[in-house]
């Protein structure tokens, strides 16, 4: 950092002329930052307390303060090698923050975007606004991809201890990026060279935001909103999001936790035609876990719903006649199906669901006895038709603890301060009857999220030899054993019934079929001691679980 000219206007206020700011040594920067002016005042700003008083420094006895330091520069230059690049009039900062003017600058190249150019702007720097509200952090980005085109965003992250005048903390964050896309999507595995809608030069993006908020009197508030322009964008652009992140939604949730107890309110839209997602207008929820009846005696578990609810198919890829650079029906067609849950349905759902646990010791062993039932509405299945059904399930768990420890392993290459063994052994026997097949309902409740429904589309002509449609029309509904292999041994709602999903209180309400299962288990843990001298703390080192399911049923184990 260099200036011509450097002056104290008075106790809090310094100001320099012509400055340059950079991390090159050489004589003549490779690249520079220079200002016509630049500003930078000292601000002490009372500490308040609690209750809105000035604290007062227990050293001094005089009120506290914090010291706010602001740094303003005027007729602003970017140079590379002494010509100017960029120009600014005003730019102003907090001198805490530890970037001036550009948050990020990426410039990357791969055979999918071409030669990219990324940029992240400070919005409140670029805006000369000096004191930039607490807790927010703003930018917005502008983007070059030579194989795409212009791109444009920009994102929001905000922590409050207030929001929208409601005096409690909140925090959350918002994104949009869009770009003007000219090139062509490549996906792997047969799914190259995918063309969309308006292609090319076609307008394509994504928004979300996603809030968190308490409210008063225990009550919390959740939300989401999500939008994307179309089913391929996410993968092609943010891969990682697209199979590990959020998903796109948009609902709100409030809920009122009270002990082992929980009030729950959602309502949800569909934004994104292309996928199957519920819609609830609205959908209330009540659970009550694990409380004790005739002292101590009994456990109780309740989960309660009443909805409102809408599932509608997702719209299949739109066709295309053809670029020259790839066959027809580029949007991904020819390998894309419906799943044998989906349908359109609307209407009511009613369900209630019990459980009444005996546990008690024997020796060293825990067993719990227990009985679960449930009844239940829908005002359409699969079929469109109103349909009830009641479920019971009846078994016994148990559980038997074990560990043991040394405290004399030490190891430097492991990190190793004493090793303990942990281990539970588990066992459950249940038997289950329903009044109502599984396959007969829609999954209102889905199991899998956005990413793996959409790859379910495509298994059965990736792996199962189901026949590509290359006429331009659908094969809506693929049939064993194309869609979920031979047998349906595939059928990720028969997985997770023999899982034993059935067995949970609060698991989705329409996957559950007879079924007898005997399960077993171990749950290991392998802890040791980290952290400094005379402060360490118990980590888990290695996590290794075994379990198991036998089915004296074989048609229930589709062997």
């Amino acid at each position: 950092l260099r200036a011509d000219v450097l002056r104290q206007v008075d106790r809090s206020r310094f100001v320099a002329e012509r400055t340059g700011l950079t991390t090159s040594r050489m004589g003549v920067p490779t690249w520079e930052f220079r200002s016509r002016e630049l500003t930078l005042t000292d601000e002490q700003v009372p500490v308040p307390g609690p209750f809105g008083m000035p604290m007062i420094d227990p050293v001094t006895g005089e009120p506290a303060v914090e010291h706010q330091q602001f740094v303003t520069s005027r007729g602003n230059t970017v140079t590379l090698g002494g010509v100017p690049v960029l120009w600014w009039p005003v730019l102003a900062t907090n001198a805490k923050k530890p970037t001036f003017y550009i948050n990020d600058l990426k410039v990357k190249n791969d055979q999918i975007f071409g030669t990219q150019v990324l940029t992240s702007w400070d919005v409140f720097q670029v805006l000369g606004i000096r004191r930039a509200p607490p807790g927010i952090d703003w930018d917005f980005d502008i983007d070059y991809l030579s194989l795409r085109g212009p791109g444009f965003g920009s994102s929001l992250i905000y922590n409050r201890p207030q929001f929208l005048g409601l005096a409690t903390p909140a925090n959350g964050v918002a994104d949009a990026w869009f770009v003007v896309d000219h090139g062509i999507d490549k996906l792997g595995l047969y799914r190259n060279d995918f063309i969309y809608s308006n292609y090319p030069d076609a307008f394509r993006g994504r928004a979300f935001w996603r809030h968190r908020q308490d409210l008063v009197a225990g009550w919390q508030a959740r939300g989401a909103a999500g939008w994307i322009s179309d089913i391929n964008f996410l993968e092609e652009y943010y891969e990682s999001e697209w199979e590990e992140g959020y998903e796109q939604r948009t609902w709100l949730d409030l809920r009122r936790p009270t002990d082992n107890r929980q009030l729950r309110l959602l309502t949800s839209l569909r934004v994104d035609p292309f996928f199957t997602q519920s819609e609830w207008w609205p959908r209330l929820d009540h659970h009550w876990i694990a409380q004790p009846l005739l002292r101590d005696a009994l456990s109780w578990y309740e989960h309660s719903s009443i909805s409102y609810v809408r599932q509608s198919e997702p719209q299949p890829p739109p066709t295309f006649p053809g670029s020259g650079r790839a066959p027809q029906n580029q949007a991904g067609l020819n390998i894309w199906t419906l799943l044998p849950y989906e349908n359109n349905v609307i209407g009511e759902r009613l369900v209630t669901r019990q459980e009444i646990d005996l546990p008690f010791q024997a020796g060293p062993v825990k067993l719990v006895p227990y009985a679960l039932g449930e009844l239940g509405h829908w005002g359409q299945d699969l079929n469109q038709q109103p349909i009830n059904r009641a479920y019971g399930q009846v078994g016994i768990r148990s559980s038997l603890p074990m560990w043991t420890a040394n405290n004399n392993i030490e190891s430097n290459l492991w990190n190793l301060h004493g090793l303990a063994h942990k281990v539970i052994f588990e066992a459950e026997f249940s038997y289950a009857d329903a009044t109502q097949s599984y396959d007969q309902f829609p999954l209102y409740d889905q199991i899998d999220d956005d990413t793996i429904n959409q790859y379910r589309r495509n298994i059965p002509f990736f792996d199962y030899g189901a026949p590509q449609n290359l006429a331009g029309v659908p094969q809506y509904r693929l049939a064993p054993p194309f869609i979920f292999g031979p047998d349906n041994k595939y059928d990720p709602r028969t997985y997770a019934i023999r899982r034993g999903i059935g067995g949970w209180v609060t698991g989705p309400s329409e996957l559950v079929n007879d079924l007898t299962a005997f399960r077993v288990g171990a749950r290991q843990r392998w802890q040791t001691k980290r952290g400094p001298y005379g402060d360490r703390r118990i980590v888990d080192w290695i996590v290794f679980d075994i379990d198991g399911e036998f089915f004296p049923t074989t048609s229930q184990n589709f062997g």
